[in-house]
């Protein structure tokens, strides 16, 4: 690129049409193109002309089709099985296909592409890399396996991971031994001018943290619940010792106040059915 670059808009654009031009090329050695029919039979009347497919001649009188066929058989310059291009075979036979699941990725990139990352002490990924962009990268250490369930990773383990510019918001994880884990979800660190978006970032950090901890907690229920009985009793040592333990006595109303608030009340209920 030589400066001044195009602004970002005209940039996107210009790329976004060379990759179309590159789907549609049909000049290409795909693996397997013919294997799933993804062919297509031209002829032409000549060896200028362009080629045409051969379900034209499905239009054509019989006579006509008979002499076509005559002249293409006799010159094999007439005729070809053209590959299909990338688009015309996601446009016409994208509803018959089957979207790889997530485990197959490792299998198809290979894990000599893999890279290690360990889980930071916070439970998370953080870490640098120039193809998915400048600055540091940070996804979560909660991890989808294959089945959809979620559960946290412990912190300092290391995985081999997958991670692609084209989905940048996914990184896959396996075992050293090749075996998928699941996927993490990448973290888009909000400005702190942005203070809802501040909130919902730091409320997800408190949650993560949290479960983190609550294998934690779990573990320590019963030294925590002797150390709170422990405590009740110690205050309760404290408090008789101060002489605290006397509470004042309650208040004793005697039979002639109590008559004088009845008669009261009384009256004020009757003055309410009155008006």
């Amino acid at each position: 690129m030589r400066l001044p670059a195009p602004p970002l808009w005209s940039a996107i654009q210009y790329l976004d049409a060379v990759q179309e031009d590159v789907n549609c090329r049909d000049d290409h050695e795909l693996e397997g193109w013919e294997a799933c029919g993804f062919v297509v039979p031209e002829y032409r009347l000549h060896e200028q002309q362009d080629f045409l497919p051969q379900t034209h001649l499905l239009q054509l009188p019989q006579d006509a089709r008979a002499a076509i066929n005559a002249l293409v058989r006799a010159n094999p310059k007439l005729s070809r099985a053209r590959r299909l291009s990338p688009r015309e075979v996601f446009d016409g036979f994208s509803a018959d296909f089957t979207r790889l699941p997530a485990h197959a990725l490792p299998i198809l990139i290979g894990m000599e592409h893999a890279e290690e990352r360990r889980v930071a002490k916070d439970g998370e990924f953080h870490f640098g890399d120039q193809d998915l962009g400048p600055g540091e990268h940070h996804y979560r250490g909660a991890v989808v396996n294959a089945q959809g369930g979620s559960s946290m990773l412990p912190a300092g383990e290391k995985f081999a991971t997958f991670v692609s510019t084209l989905d940048p918001h996914r990184m896959h994880l396996c075992d050293a031994q090749g075996r998928y884990v699941g996927y993490v979800e990448r973290i888009n660190l909000p400005s702190r001018a942005d203070p809802h978006a501040y909130a919902r970032a730091a409320g997800r950090t408190l949650a993560a943290q949290r479960e983190l901890l609550a294998p934690v907690l779990r573990a320590a229920a019963g030294v925590i619940a002797r150390v709170k009985k422990d405590a009740e009793h110690n205050n309760a040592v404290l408090a008789a010792a101060r002489g605290e333990h006397r509470q004042a006595p309650a208040p004793k109303i005697s039979d002639e106040a109590r008559k004088r608030n009845e008669q009261i009340a009384l009256r004020r209920l009757q003055n309410r059915e009155n008006s």
